[in-house]
């Protein structure tokens, strides 16, 4: 049984994927194995970032099937938040962004990173990402095991 997981808005777009069982069978896989044993989590980040985009497509007159697949798995995920247990999930964030910042040189993560690994680290879950860059930044600043790199190869 693999550690409950908090799945980031590029690991569930390549699942969503039209495609995706033909391009990407391993990530279809895992990420099935990871729902079938703990649910689909998300960050509302991750929430609000997916919705971000398919709402430009929306406007433009695009995207209409990946709106449509996206919206439907988005009504069946757990979505976490920051505020839990006293807020911890943002004192997580600030500890991540302060020990980012004193190394030599400074490490920078954007903000929804920042928050949505702040988020499964609250929530005693790990990061799966199909980031190789963010995860390999997360490695490089101590947060090795809260990320579970997801190739797409």
């Amino acid at each position: 049984m693999s550690a409950p997981c908090l799945l980031d808005a590029c690991t569930i777009s390549n699942f969503l994927r039209r495609d995706a069982r033909q391009r990407f069978p391993e990530l279809v896989g895992r990420i099935e194995n990871i729902i079938r044993e703990h649910g689909a989590c998300v960050s509302v980040v991750t929430s609000y970032e997916l919705r971000r985009g398919l709402r430009c497509l929306e406007l433009r007159g695009e995207g209409q099937k990946r709106l449509a697949r996206t919206s439907l798995f988005l009504q069946e995920v757990t979505a976490f938040g920051l505020d839990a247990n006293g807020g911890k999930g943002w004192d997580v964030a600030v500890e991540i962004y302060a020990q980012a910042q004193a190394r030599t040189p400074a490490v920078t993560i954007s903000e929804g990173d920042l928050l949505t690994v702040a988020t499964a680290i609250a929530h005693s879950r790990v990061l799966c990402t199909t980031d190789e860059k963010l995860a390999t930044l997360l490695q490089g600043i101590g947060l090795g095991e809260y990320v579970d790199f997801l190739p797409l190869e």
